[in-house]
């Protein structure tokens, strides 16, 4: 508008009044010019704080409403899964654990398996005492011992045979187990039947008399080591033709004294079958827990 009326009046105006009037002029336009301007900024800020708590407004509002659909980055103690515990990922402190000793796992199998065999070997040393006790407990009447047939006797039975101890070729020993001492000598007028009897029945007069002996039937070379060194004395020392298919009666001892084998054979098995559970627990593969 002020330019619409200066273009009109300013022609006809003298120059020092056109200077005053261009000069009042430009005032009123800087004076505009600035109020303007200060409107502008002053619109501009109001808008920039309208927006400022626009913002603030919406942050509240999801601070209040939407809490439980923002995702949990970490999440409580046991709420998400724990460092290490993703599948198939190895525990450090599991890792940080020492092996245990190679020297002591394989000393500690060797034991086992030693434990086993012996465990076997000393049950099938018991397989003939075994037999003996459930053996028939009637004797078998062999009759004298001078006419014994030696061919058709039959060992690790229970019978009875007639005949005079001969003192000349008596031999003291004592078996590895216990403390007690026996005596071994030949039946008069053959060499083919010996008779075991405990030390204790030679100071008997009345024992020592007797000339029927019952007992177990058996020979040297089945007692393996029990008489072996017994054997080798009556050979070598008294001059008896022993040798490993000699019968020995081990008098006294009917097939219901030998129940402990049946306990020591029970035993070995009850060893063995320990040792073959550890052993098997031992290499059995470990199963690992699938999710």
């Amino acid at each position: 508008m002020l330019r619409r009326c200066s273009r009109g009046v300013l022609p006809h105006l003298k120059p020092f009044a056109r200077t005053v009037v261009e000069t009042a002029m430009c005032a009123v336009l800087g004076v505009h010019a600035l109020t303007a301007g200060t409107v502008s900024t002053v619109s501009t800020a109001n808008a920039g704080v309208m927006n400022v708590a626009k913002s603030a407004e919406l942050l509240a509002s999801g601070a209040v409403h939407g809490e439980e659909d923002i995702p949990a980055s970490g999440g409580g103690r046991g709420d998400g899964p724990q460092p290490g515990a993703q599948d198939g990922a190895l525990d450090p402190e599991l890792l940080a654990l020492g092996a245990p000793p190679r020297t002591r796992r394989v000393l500690s199998a060797s034991l086992m398996f030693a434990t086993i065999v012996a465990a076997l070997g000393l049950l099938g040393s018991l397989r003939a005492d075994l037999g003996y006790f459930f053996a028939e407990e009637r004797a078998v009447d062999l009759g004298e011992a001078t006419a014994v047939q030696v061919a058709s006797l039959v060992t690790n039975s229970f019978v009875r045979v007639r005949g005079t101890p001969m003192a000349s070729g008596t031999v003291h020993y004592q078996r590895v187990i216990g403390a007690d001492t026996y005596a071994i000598f030949p039946l008069a007028g053959q060499r083919a039947i010996f008779v075991s009897v405990p030390t204790e029945s030679l100071h008997d007069e009345a024992r020592m008399a007797r000339r029927e002996w019952s007992g177990r039937l058996v020979t040297f070379g089945q007692l393996g080591g029990r008489l072996s060194g017994v054997r080798t004395y009556l050979h070598d020392q008294v001059n008896m033709p022993v040798t490993r298919d000699s019968y020995v009666l081990l008098a006294d001892e009917p097939p219901g004294s030998y129940g402990w084998s049946l306990a020591l054979a029970a035993l070995c098995l009850l060893f063995v079958t320990v040792n073959l559970a550890l052993v098997v627990r031992w290499f059995r593969p470990v199963k690992t827990a699938t999710a």
